[in-house]
């Protein structure tokens, strides 16, 4: 049976997970109450409930340290490039639930829309900064696992072609 391993949870980036998930419970909450749900609404819904789906999946998957039995490291995609992917994602479906907080506070939830839109901004914000240090994160490994294209020092002849 598998360990919890919660101390990865608290570090970065993996803590972003917990505070997006928590700032979607709230965008639902506020949505939720609202007395009209416009179109555009129902779309911020449907990405946070999305978001609080993935984020328990993969909140559950780092807990227990099966990302690694999932994906190897040795294989073209990596858990980062996963994580990347997925961060990209949720990036785009923030930006577009931002125009639709701010076109849905022209109706007549105009506080509870903005509410939603200070905490989808805030998730599009963490959602850009995982993203970003994801792709470092990817990159990195992926520069360790290349191999060197560095001549070693001792294998280079020592020609002496009589010039002093």
């Amino acid at each position: 049976m598998a360990r919890l391993n919660l101390y990865r949870l608290r570090t970065l980036p993996n803590i972003i997970k917990t505070t997006t998930t928590i700032c979607s419970i709230i965008i639902l909450i506020i949505i939720g109450s609202t007395l009209f749900t416009s179109t555009g609404g129902k779309v911020v819904q449907v990405t946070s409930t999305a978001n609080i789906i993935v984020n328990v999946i993969l909140i559950s998957l780092l807990a227990l340290e099966l990302d690694d039995k999932i994906i190897p490291k040795s294989s073209l995609i990596t858990w980062p490039l996963i994580e990347m992917a997925i961060s990209i994602t949720f990036t785009i479906l923030y930006f577009i639930s931002i125009w639709l907080c701010v076109s849905g506070s022209n109706f007549i939830n105009k506080g509870k829309m903005t509410w939603a839109g200070i905490f989808v901004l805030a998730n599009f914000a963490q959602y850009t900064m995982n993203t970003i240090m994801f792709a470092e994160i990817w990159y990195r490994e992926k520069k360790l696992n290349e191999p060197s294209e560095t001549i070693p020092v001792s294998d280079i002849q020592n020609i002496n072609y009589g010039i002093a």
